[in-house]
């Protein structure tokens, strides 16, 4: 008889820490669902929408966004075509406002926007650019970007042939003028842009001067004029 009670306390007791353990335990509560992330599409903040600011021979589009620019855009610039970069500043620098929601005055921040690092990017695009710059920096270049885009400059000269500022300075933020070499990377050599002005009299790149710095008559962002003048009073236009 005490065998049988025994052995009836000891499965109570089994059942009762068998249970008590399986109360303990905490399972993992199941993922909660997660909403996906907004698409922030910075261009209807003055369009309604970017099908009605393409270009006539530009693909029809389904749906609006940066990051859907940049899937086309990307390759379209590695195969040799125009660069985002470019198509974007043109358009926005040289013409007046229009299909836009608003008058607003167009500058840098209309599209970018500098992170907690100081990390440059653009407004809607998830990843930066990865340039780190102060604000003013940013904000300095405004002139030179409305001369480049819309001026009679040689720097808008050179946006008709698809150079931007890094075409010529490496970066989009230069704190010193074009290199030599980056003039000499389109316009080959100095026997090459001699033979292109042979018909001029005096021909100003064959002169006793060799390799005179291209900028010292070539000025991108102003009027550009004769270094050769200093001493002589020749009547030479200088793009």
């Amino acid at each position: 008889m005490g065998f049988k009670i025994l052995s009836v306390s000891l499965m109570m007791v089994v059942i009762l820490l068998l249970f008590g353990c399986h109360k303990e335990i905490k399972r993992p509560e199941p993922p909660k669902s997660v909403a996906p992330a907004k698409v922030v599409n910075v261009c209807n903040d003055c369009h309604d929408s970017l099908g009605d600011v393409l270009t006539d021979d530009h693909p029809s589009i389904n749906t609006d966004g940066l990051e859907n620019c940049l899937r086309c855009h990307a390759k379209v610039f590695a195969q040799g075509g125009k660069s985002f970069d470019f198509i974007i500043h043109i358009a926005h620098y040289s013409s007046p406002s229009e299909n836009i929601k608003k008058d607003i005055t167009k500058n840098c921040w209309s599209c970018h926007r500098l992170d907690e690092n100081r990390v440059f990017s653009l407004k809607g695009v998830k990843r930066g650019l990865g340039i780190k710059i102060e604000k003013a920096m940013v904000e300095k270049q405004e002139a030179y970007f409305r001369s480049w885009a819309d001026s009679e400059y040689l720097d808008h000269k050179h946006a008709g042939n698809n150079a931007t500022c890094r075409s010529c300075h490496e970066t989009y933020f230069p704190d010193s003028r074009a290199s030599m070499g980056q003039c000499l990377l389109c316009h080959i050599n100095y026997e090459h842009i001699a033979e292109l002005t042979n018909g001029v009299v005096p021909n100003p790149h064959r002169s006793h001067y060799e390799d005179l710095r291209c900028t010292l008559c070539h000025k991108a962002h102003q009027s550009s004029g004769l270094y050769c003048n200093k001493c002589h009073e020749f009547e030479l236009k200088v793009p």
